[in-house]
């Protein structure tokens, strides 16, 4: 017992000297009587008027029964700290009176100020945070009790409406609010959460809140209509923007319950509410079903809002679907990672699509789509997307064909092929698939040692499958994954293979082994 005792003795020594050390010599001898003179020594000489008559207003309220005999040792203890981390007069003192004299002014509860200035103090001795933390404490404080800021910088701020700011203080110092409306404003921009109910932490600025409401109103719903419940919430509120995970959408177009899913919102504003595009929602369930949200049109996959615009979204190996009925026949099937939808239809930049003809169909792996509801009709057309070239398949008539322009009013029977729009000029080419030309197999051979289609072919059976990874096969050529990828958009453009630019993966159609075997007769007849 006794060596137990030696040794507790000796590790106070050793960590004594570090606590003394950490702290410097502070101006305050801790003396009530002496406080008011040290204070004005402190401060010193060389004041502006504005923090000259922010002192004296202090000291009125010093020598007055303002301040309890209890809580002038704890300004007393608090100074005492803050000049032992040498904290200078102006700005930290100054801004550390008015938020005293807004005390004074503003709120009679002495366990109200008792809180935050035993949080203060308790801050003061973690090492951790500095002098800079300190006063961003204190002065927001004065900002919370004055204008119910809990968080103003240069760019962004916290403000709470509809609800008094309360101070509370158990193992740490917070500033709790209930039912309140949180708003953010950044430059001219502004967001808001309603119903709010919750604590900020000053020490590590985030706002945890037990409740809270996103509303879609800036994007022209009600909030009947569209709102998300955001549950159990952190945010920083050092930002102007936020993303929550697990919050609930509540919908009343499109979901009969709420449904889970994922919040962003940032601080910012927009001409007219249609063209809002926050807050952004996205579901995480990507298997929803929305049969006829058009005559004759279905969807299925996940759902994201943002803003103004409904989209429909799918994943990577999951693209979201659209399929189009004539007479209760399906005739069409559109996929893709991303939809826009509209009240008078749907579009999307990169699709692939398949247009069934009985057990035959058309089909093309990357084409701009758009329907519009009013007339039902279909437009597929070419983008700027290299694969967007490639041939649509038509395996009825077994042809590649090459046009830019597909347009169908599903009404009636006759489906239009033309130029682009705009375009003065056109031209279509419809080729068979089984069409060979010794020079252009040359051509597609170029100067390399082994022909590229045989190359395809061989890796299809070392893979053991004819869709694979482009990555995959540029690996096994030994080759740049880059130049594989061009020489395959090439062929898928030539009409040779199936290019899924999602994922970045081909398939080899029959084209590719026909033309090989019309080669192959060809050099046995010569």
């Amino acid at each position: 017992m006794l060596k137990k005792q030696t040794l507790s003795v000796l590790f106070l020594f050793i960590a004594f000297p570090v606590i003394v050390c950490s702290q410097g010599r502070s101006a305050f001898s801790g003396d009530p009587e002496k406080y008011r003179a040290e204070l004005v020594a402190f401060m010193g000489p060389n004041l502006k008027p504005d923090q000259l008559s922010n002192l004296n207003t202090f000291l009125a309220k010093w020598d007055s029964t303002t301040f309890s005999s209890e809580n002038k040792s704890r300004i007393i203890d608090v100074s005492s700290q803050m000049s032992a981390r040498s904290m200078r007069p102006v700005p930290h003192f100054s801004d550390f009176l008015t938020t005293l004299i807004i005390f004074s002014e503003k709120n009679k509860d002495e366990t109200f100020f008792r809180n935050w200035i035993t949080g203060l103090s308790e801050i003061a001795f973690i090492p951790r945070f500095t002098n800079d933390n300190l006063h961003r404490y204190f002065k927001n404080t004065g900002s919370m009790l004055k204008d119910n800021i809990l968080f103003e910088s240069g760019s962004v701020k916290w403000k709470v409406k509809n609800s008094a700011i309360k101070f509370l203080h158990d193992t740490v110092y917070s500033a709790s609010v209930t039912n309140a409306t949180l708003t953010c404003y950044s430059q001219r921009d502004s967001t808001e959460i309603y119903n709010v109910t919750g604590e900020y932490y000053p020490d590590i600025q985030q706002f945890i809140g037990s409740k809270g409401i996103v509303t879609w109103e800036k994007a022209g719903f009600s909030r009947n209509d569209v709102s998300v419940d955001l549950g159990k919430y952190t945010i920083d509120i050092t930002r102007n923007n936020f993303r929550l995970d697990s919050v609930k959408i509540s919908h009343s177009t499109y979901f009969k319950e709420p449904v889970l899913g994922s919040i962003t919102d940032r601080a910012t504003s927009f001409s007219s509410p249609e063209k809002a595009n926050f807050p952004q929602f996205a579901t995480y369930a990507k298997e929803f079903k929305i049969n006829n949200m058009y005559k004759g049109v279905n969807y299925e996959g996940g759902l994201s809002f943002e803003g103004a615009t409904v989209k429909g979204t799918g994943e990577r190996y999951a693209p979201a679907k659209i399929t189009l009925y004539r007479n209760d026949t399906l005739y069409l099937k559109i996929s893709a990672r991303e939809f826009i939808f509209s009240k008078t239809g749907l579009n999307s930049q990169e699709t692939s699509m398949t247009l069934y003809l009985d057990k035959d169909s058309i089909y093309h792996s990357n084409l701009g789509f758009s329907y519009f509801a009013g007339n039902r009709q279909v437009n597929l057309f070419r983008t700027n997307n290299p694969i967007s070239k490639s041939p649509y398949f038509d395996s009825f008539h077994n042809l590649d064909m090459y046009f830019e322009y597909l347009t169908w009013n599903m009404d009636e029977s006759k489906i239009v092929l033309s130029r682009a729009r705009g375009a003065a000029l056109g031209e279509a080419l419809f080729e068979s698939v089984s069409f060979f030309n010794t020079d252009d197999f040359f051509r597609l051979m170029g100067l390399d040692q082994y022909h590229p289609l045989n190359r395809l072919l061989k890796f299809a059976d070392w893979y053991y499958s004819e869709t694979f990874p482009v990555p995959e096969f540029a690996k096994w050529l030994n080759k740049p994954d880059e130049s594989v990828t061009g020489m395959c958009i090439d062929l898928a453009n030539k009409g040779f293979l199936f290019y899924d630019r999602a994922n970045n993966e081909v398939t080899i159609k029959q084209k590719t082994k026909d033309y090989l075997d019309s080669y192959g007769k060809e050099l046995t007849m010569m």
